[in-house]
């Protein structure tokens, strides 16, 4: 089963996102005003997408933790599903996305406990159309942002009330803090819709390969504060996404 990373870093993706649409209107805007203008404008594209793809994670600290105290290790790969939106101007891509972490659930060898891993991030980035103007793109691109993973650990028991009142923390969750960098390489191509064609808007298809580092963490932490003697662990490692959604060149 796979697990949605929580609330906090949902935000966070939203947030990035939010922030990052006057970056990617800015090019309409200007190609609006050198139309009332008369002037001429360099090639602009919007685009938006939503993106699926996996992710390799450093769990090995973590696993040696794990392994220690009698919980089953996770595998190094999750899946990752997100989207963002960036503006074209002069060549270069502005904008920013959010991806959350699908990590698996586990279970201790005697069912006794269920370990989940997920997570989440979020980044503004900036990039370099290679073929600007034109329908299919190759673009460099860096980023930076923050993100976290979690890990959560519930008893599987079935409690009494008085089990309750007794131990009433069945359940915890901890998560760690990253600044993040990231570095890829992505390419898409527009596909024209309607009468619009190649000029207009239409479907944009693409894949994006890259690496997230981390720049620095945070201490693990739970809902009651600061958990000590953690393992390092972050939402880093190479990456690969595939990604659908819309554009539009003028």
């Amino acid at each position: 089963m796979l697990r949605i990373p929580p609330a906090p870093i949902g935000a966070l993706a939203l947030l990035i996102a939010y922030l990052a649409v006057p970056w990617g209107a800015a090019p309409a805007i200007a190609q609006e005003s050198a139309d009332r203008n008369g002037s001429a404008a360099a090639p602009q594209q919007e685009r938006g997408f939503v993106m699926l793809g996996v992710q390799r994670v450093d769990v090995g600290g973590l696993n040696d933790r794990l392994a220690a105290t009698g919980y089953p290790a996770f595998p190094s790969s999750v899946i990752t599903v997100g989207g963002g939106g960036m503006g074209v101007h002069g060549g270069f891509l502005i904008g920013g996305e959010g991806h959350g972490l699908l990590g698996p659930e586990e279970s201790t060898a005697d069912g006794a406990f269920r370990t989940r891993l997920g997570g989440g991030y979020g980044m503004f980035t900036v990039g370099r159309d290679l073929f600007p103007g034109r329908p299919g793109s190759l673009y460099p691109q860096v980023g930076v942002g923050g993100g976290a993973m979690t890990l959560r650990i519930d008893e599987r028991s079935t409690p009494t009330f008085e089990d309750l009142l007794e131990n009433p923390r069945r359940s915890v969750e901890i998560s760690r803090v990253s600044f993040l960098l990231m570095g890829a390489l992505g390419g898409d191509y527009l596909l024209g819709v309607g009468s619009a064609g190649p000029d207009g808007a239409g479907v944009a298809v693409g894949v994006r390969v890259g690496y997230m580092a981390a720049l620095g963490q945070r201490s693990w932490s739970s809902e009651v504060g600061s958990v000590a003697g953690g393992p390092d662990l972050s939402p880093t490692g190479p990456f690969i996404r595939f990604q659908v959604g819309a554009g539009a060149r003028p």
